[in-house]
């Protein structure tokens, strides 16, 4: 008798093992399959707050893309001024260090290609969206990608302007790219 009692016991505490081992999988699989979207809520502002943690100290950026599952910032290391670092933030976490190959700048030195991410009003984000939604004039059109870099302007000498937003709005019958400033005040709409 006491010999099946311990062999229940055994059983039960295996079966509970089993199950809480199934459930955290559960758990942990669902949040690896968790959606988010960069251009809802907080996310932007999260992103570059853990870019900013990440770094330790001010950004010099070469560009910041956005798009609806990820954002990814290319920046200067500061520990090497010569290399920009690629890093990836999804889902509230960040990765990266990558090495960004600098061969595609046009214009050289790499410092003229660079701006300070704090001289960026991304409190200006969500109503920046909503305004080239407005401006785009596309059928449903959604904000899909969004990228921040200085623009080459090409009178000579060639010369990098001011940082400036490439917002691509899309929707099912068309889409267009609005251009804005850092500041967040919309300069231009191209359909395509």
């Amino acid at each position: 008798m006491l010999r099946f009692q311990s062999d229940s016991r055994i059983r039960f505490v295996c079966a509970l093992c089993l199950l809480s081992g199934a459930l955290l999988g559960c758990k942990f699989a669902g949040s690896l399959n968790k959606k988010s979207n960069m251009f809802e809520g907080t996310e932007i502002q999260d992103g570059v707050a853990e870019f900013k943690k990440k770094l330790d100290g001010p950004i010099k950026t070469l560009r910041l893309e956005i798009r609806t599952e990820e954002m990814t910032l290319e920046a200067q290391d500061p520990k090497n001024l010569e290399h920009i670092d690629a890093y990836k933030y999804s889902k509230g976490s960040v990765s990266g260090p990558t090495p960004v190959n600098l061969a595609r700048l046009i214009v050289k030195p790499l410092e003229d290609n660079l701006f300070k991410l704090d001289d960026v009003n991304l409190d200006a984000v969500p109503s920046l969206m909503k305004a080239a939604v407005e401006r785009a004039g596309v059928e449903e059109g959604k904000v899909t990608q969004m990228e921040l870099s200085r623009g080459l302007i090409l009178n000579p000498p060639l010369s990098m302007g001011p940082p400036q937003w490439n917002i691509l709005v899309e929707g099912p019958r068309g889409n267009a790219s609005v251009y804005a400033n850092a500041k967040g005040e919309i300069l231009k709409v191209q359909k395509r």
